[in-house]
């Protein structure tokens, strides 16, 4: 340590709750990556054929349209990664709910319940 003040710091040890809550932040953040990580490997995949989507294609309620605009093989190639989308949109609409619900602290005006 060569006589260094700060080579040794305190750290605090977060309880079994605090790191299960922690977690839960964590995943969710992963699913939203995973999710933009597969809608723009969707968008990859159709400029590759020649088409371009636009902004949320893989909702539910955009899903449609994109139905009738694009070819049938197309929508048959996709369906999977679509499928996913649509569930990994599900998880974190779960995850969501739970960590909004369990952040009962009063929060300032203008800050969200997955603001700490």
């Amino acid at each position: 340590m060569a006589g260094s003040l700060k080579a040794l710091a305190l750290v605090r040890v977060p309880t079994q709750a605090q790191e299960c809550q922690r977690t839960q932040t964590w995943l969710r953040q992963s699913l939203v990556r995973d999710l933009k990580m597969t809608a723009g490997r969707s968008r990859g995949l159709a400029l590759q054929y020649g088409f371009r989507m636009k902004g949320d294609w893989c909702g539910r309620r955009n899903w449609p349209k994109w139905q009738r605009q694009l070819p049938a093989w197309f929508i048959t190639l996709i369906t999977p990664l679509h499928a996913s989308t649509i569930f990994l949109h599900d998880q974190i609409k779960q995850l969501t709910d739970q960590i909004e619900a369990a952040s009962v602290q009063p929060r300032p005006k203008g800050m969200g319940g997955l603001s700490k």
